[in-house]
């Protein structure tokens, strides 16, 4: 190995062990009051950001709404009451994770049903699969005989055929 090569292998493991401990050290000095503050934030979607909460938005709308936040905790407002203030500020697609009823309900569903009707596809591919096993070396292949069918060493089964293709 070069010369150059010997510090990375001691400073990458080390910035592998710190980091993290660095990042939780800085996260503890939080009291409980701005640790419900930040979840509540993580549960609420930015108005005028597209597809950020309002702890990520860095919009003036966010901001206020996270002074907006801090304040009812002080007052002593529960999360859920902090939470229907801006459902009826700004509707409920403002939460992250909708409400399980009425037509919010079908997005909680559907992705279920979906994963369950594709399983329920590749199982009965899968069957249908295992039904048809290709012919050993030497065996006449299925619809290949020699011959037009219903001659003499061919028993065909016309209705199954039929059947089979209908």
């Amino acid at each position: 190995m070069s010369r150059a090569v010997w510090p990375w292998l001691i400073v990458l493991p080390l910035t592998l062990v710190i980091a993290p401990w660095i990042a939780l050290q800085a996260g503890t000095d939080a009291g409980p009051l701005e640790r419900e503050a930040r979840a509540i934030e993580r549960s609420l979607r930015c108005p005028v950001c597209e597809g950020q909460s309002v702890a990520d938005s860095n919009s003036a709308v966010a901001l206020e709404m996270r002074e907006e936040i801090r304040a009812m905790l002080a007052e002593g407002k529960t999360r859920d009451e902090i939470l229907q203030y801006y459902v009826d500020r700004y509707g409920a697609w403002v939460l992250y994770m909708p409400p399980r009823h009425g037509l919010f309900l079908l997005g909680w569903i559907v992705p279920f049903l979906v994963v369950a009707a594709g399983g329920w596809v590749i199982y009965r591919w899968l069957r249908a699969r295992a039904g048809t096993r290709p012919p050993e070396p030497g065996e006449p292949r299925p619809g290949r005989e020699e011959g037009p069918p219903g001659t003499a060493g061919q028993d065909v089964d016309w209705q199954r055929e039929l059947a089979r293709w209908m």
